[in-house]
C-alpha cells in the first residue's frame, strides 16, 4: 500500500516506496509539497474537504484520482486518519493509499458495455417489432375477412405474411452472426471490391 504523512497544511512529510511508484515520482519530488500538487482541480476539491474533516479529528475512507507523473490518471482507494499529539490538537494526517486503477477501468469499460447492450436491445427491440406489427395486422384482417376474401387475396395475404416471416428469420440470423462476430479475436483483414459488392 502507499502511505502518506501530511502535516496541518497538508504538505507531505512522508511518503513510502510504494507511492513513489505508484505515482512516478521519486521521494524528494514529493516530500515538502502539498499533496494536492499531485492531482487536477476535481480532485483538490474532494481531498481539501476530506482534510477539513481530519482537522476536526475525523477518519474516512474515499476515492481519488492523482495524476502519474507520466499525465495519466492513478485512481485510489484512500483511509485517512487523523494524527492527534498528546494536547489533543490534529497535527496532521496519515493515509493508506490503493491503486484501483484497473478496478475503475473495468468499470468504466463496463458502463460502456451495458450502454451499448442497452441500445442494442432497443435497436433489436424495434426491429423486430415493426414486422411483428405487420403480422398481427394481417392475421387479424384475415381472422375477421377471410370468409369474404377471394383465393387471389387469400394468397396475397398469406404471401405478404410469408415476406414477414422471412424479414423477422433474416434480423435473427442476423444477431446470432452478430453475436458470433462478437466472440472472435482475430480478424482476417483484406481489401473488398466495393463496387462489385
Amino acid at each position: 500500500e502507499g502511505l502518506a504523512v501530511h502535516d496541518i497544511d497538508n504538505i507531505n512529510t512522508y511518503v513510502n516506496d510504494k507511492l513513489n511508484e505508484m505515482l512516478g515520482y521519486t521521494r524528494d519530488e514529493m516530500l515538502d509539497r502539498p499533496i494536492t500538487k499531485f492531482m487536477d482541480e476535481d480532485n483538490q476539491t474532494i481531498i481539501l474537504r476530506e482534510m477539513e474533516k481530519r482537522q476536526q479529528g475525523e477518519s474516512s475512507k474515499y476515492e481519488i484520482a492523482f495524476i502519474h507523473k507520466e499525465g495519466y490518471p492513478v485512481y485510489t482507494l484512500v483511509a485517512s486518519t487523523p494524527i492527534i499529539d498528546d494536547d489533543g490538537t490534529v497535527t496532521g494526517s496519515f493515509g493508506v493509499i490503493t491503486d484501483i486503477t484497473e478496478r475503475k477501468i473495468a468499470e468504466e469499460s463496463l458502463r460502456q458495455s451495458n450502454e451499448e447492450l442497452d441500445a442494442f436491445a432497443h435497436t433489436v427491440a424495434h426491429d423486430l417489432k415493426s414486422p411483428i406489427s405487420v403480422m398481427m395486422g394481417f392475421a387479424n384482417v384475415l381472422e375477421t375477412e377471410f370468409v369474404h376474401m377471394s383465393d387471389n387475396e387469400l394468397k396475397d395475404y398469406l404471401h405478404s405474411m410469408a415476406r414477414t416471416s422471412d424479414k423477422m428469420i433474416t434480423i435473427i440470423d442476423e444477431l446470432l452472426l452478430l453475436s458470433e462476430m462478437r466472440n472472435i479475436e482475430e480478424v482476417d483483414v483484406r481489401a473488398v471490391d466495393m463496387a462489385g459488392v
